[in-house]
C-alpha cells in the first residue's frame, strides 16, 4: 500500500517515529532502544525516504486511514470477511485521512455525562435530535436511552447554534458506496478509470449485496470495458428495490457501447417512464466516439435520457445495430 502522495517529509514526521510509536493512542509501550534512536540516524531517515511502503507506514496518513478502515469494520459487522486478509489497497487509500470517530458511542457517552448542550458534538446533538423526533436509536437500546429525556426545543435551538458555528460535518457511513465517489471522480477526471473501478471493487467484497456499488462500478467501468459494466449493472439491478433511472441510463449506455442499440433504446424509454425525481448525478457525455471519456453533471435526468435516446436513435439508424 504503497502511496508516493503520502510519503514523509525529510525530516519532519520521521522524526516523531520515536515519540508516536512510544505512545500510541494514550497507551504507553516500552520500545528498545534502538528502536527508540532510529530518528537519530541519517542513513535509516533516508532509507526510509526510498521504500515507499516504509514512508507510507511511518507517514502521517497511514494511523489515521488505518483507524478509519477498523471503526468502519466494526460499524458494518464484517470481522469474519476480512480474517486473515489485508485491506484493500484502493479502498483503504480512498478513506479520509482522519482519525475515525464512533458517532453512535460519542453520543451515548456524551448523553450519560455531560449535562450542558453546549458541551455535545454536532454529531451528538444530530443524534439525539433523530432520537426525540423521529425514534432512531441508532443500535443503542431504548431502555438505554430512556434515562435521560432532553426536551425537544431546547434540543433544536443547540443544533441551530451547533449548526451555524461549525463549517462543515461529516458523517461517518462505514463502507457505504457515496463516500467513495468523490475519489473516484477524481481518477475519472484525470482519465483513469481502471483505478477508479478498483475502488468499487473492494467495497464491493465488503458491500456484495450494494445495488449502488455495482451501479458504481459498472459507471466506472463503462470507460474501458462495457462487457464488464454491463454485468455489473446487472448485478445492481438485481440488487435494487424497483427501478432506478440513473442505473437504467448507465445499462442502456453499456448496451449502446456494445452496438446493441435496439435494447439501449427500450431501456431508456422504460427510465423516462419513471415518475420518480432523480438526484443530481455525475453521467458519461452522450456526445461521444468510442469509448466515453467526458463527464458531466446532470441536474435533471430525463433531459439527458432524452439526449442519449438522441444519440444512439442516430448510431441506430446508421445501420449498426446488432442484437
Amino acid at each position: 500500500m504503497a502511496s508516493q502522495h503520502d510519503g514523509v517529509s525529510r525530516r519532519g514526521s520521521v522524526g516523531t517515529l520515536g515519540t508516536r510509536a512510544e505512545r500510541i493512542r494514550g497507551t504507553r509501550i516500552n520500545l528498545p532502544s534502538w528502536l527508540r534512536d532510529l530518528d537519530d540516524s541519517v542513513n535509516v531517515i533516508d532509507s526510509f525516504m526510498k521504500d515507499p511502503l516504509l514512508s507510507f507506514i511511518f507517514g502521517p496518513t497511514f494511523v489515521p486511514r488505518l483507524s478509519q478502515w477498523f471503526g468502519r469494520v466494526l460499524q458494518e459487522g464484517h470481522l469474519s470477511r476480512i480474517e486473515n486478509q489485508v485491506p484493500d489497497e484502493h479502498v483503504f487509500m480512498s478513506l479520509p485521512a482522519h482519525d475515525y470517530v464512533d458517532e453512535a458511542g460519542l453520543w451515548l457517552w456524551t448523553r450519560l455525562t455531560a449535562t450542558r448542550l453546549d458541551a455535545w458534538s454536532l454529531s451528538s446533538l444530530l443524534s439525539e435530535w433523530q432520537w426525540v423526533a423521529r425514534e432512531e436509536d441508532h443500535g443503542i437500546p431504548r431502555n438505554v436511552l430512556s434515562l435521560r429525556t432532553v426536551h425537544q426545543d431546547r434540543l433544536t435551538s443547540a443544533c441551530l447554534d451547533a449548526l451555524n458555528e461549525s463549517r462543515s460535518f461529516t458523517h461517518t457511513a462505514g463502507f457505504d458506496a457515496d463516500e467513495f465517489v468523490s475519489e473516484a471522480l477524481d481518477h475519472l477526471r484525470q482519465g483513469d478509470a481502471t483505478k477508479a473501478a478498483d475502488i468499487f471493487v473492494g467495497v464491493s467484497q465488503l458491500r456484495p449485496a450494494d445495488a449502488t456499488v455495482w451501479n458504481n462500478l459498472g459507471f466506472c467501468q463503462l470507460a474501458f470495458n462495457p462487457s464488464a459494466a454491463l454485468a455489473s449493472l446487472s448485478k445492481a439491478a438485481m440488487f435494487s428495490i424497483g427501478d432506478d433511472q440513473i442505473r437504467l441510463a448507465n445499462q442502456a449506455f453499456a448496451l449502446h457501447l456494445l452496438q446493441r442499440h435496439s435494447d439501449a433504446l427500450e431501456l431508456v424509454k422504460a427510465a423516462l417512464s419513471i415518475q420518480s425525481e432523480s438526484p443530481p448525478a455525475t453521467m458519461w457525455s452522450p456526445e461521444h466516439s468510442g469509448l466515453p471519456k467526458t463527464l458531466v453533471s446532470v441536474r435533471h435526468l430525463p433531459d439527458y435520457l432524452r439526449d442519449l435516446e438522441e444519440h444512439i436513435g442516430k448510431r441506430a439508424c446508421l445501420g449498426s445495430t446488432r442484437n
